[in-house]
C-alpha cells in the first residue's frame, strides 16, 4: 500500500493510464462507447474517491475506484454501477487500459 502525502489530495485529478479491474465494454467492443465515457465522467466529477492499484501491466495499472459515499443508499462501486446501467460487463480477466475509458 502506498500512502500519498496530504498535499496530493489538493491537486486536481490527472490522467493515469489504467483499467478498472474485472470490467470491460458490453459485447465484443474494443473501445468504450461515448455514452459510457460520458456517464463515468459525470459520476466522478468533483467527487472524492479512493483508488486502489491491484496490479501493474507494462506501464499501466489495474485499479478499483470507489467514490466516497454521499448517502447510505449510494452504491459503493463504480464497477457495480456501470454494470447495473448496462454500460459495462464483468470479466474474469484483468485487462490493461482499453482505449477511450475516460
Amino acid at each position: 500500500m502506498h500512502i500519498l502525502e496530504d498535499r496530493f489530495r489538493e491537486l486536481n485529478w490527472q490522467a493515469i493510464p489504467c483499467g478498472l479491474a474485472h470490467l470491460c465494454p458490453v459485447g465484443a467492443r474494443s473501445r468504450w462507447p461515448r455514452r459510457s465515457r460520458e456517464l463515468t465522467r459525470l459520476l466522478l466529477e468533483r467527487r472524492e474517491r479512493w483508488m486502489r492499484i491491484l496490479r501493474s501491466i507494462a506501464d499501466e495499472a489495474v485499479i478499483t475506484l470507489e467514490p466516497k459515499h454521499e448517502s447510505e443508499d449510494e452504491m459503493s462501486s463504480l464497477k457495480e454501477l456501470l454494470i447495473s446501467m448496462g454500460c459495462a460487463q464483468h470479466t474474469e480477466e484483468m485487462l490493461p487500459t482499453i482505449p477511450g475509458i475516460l
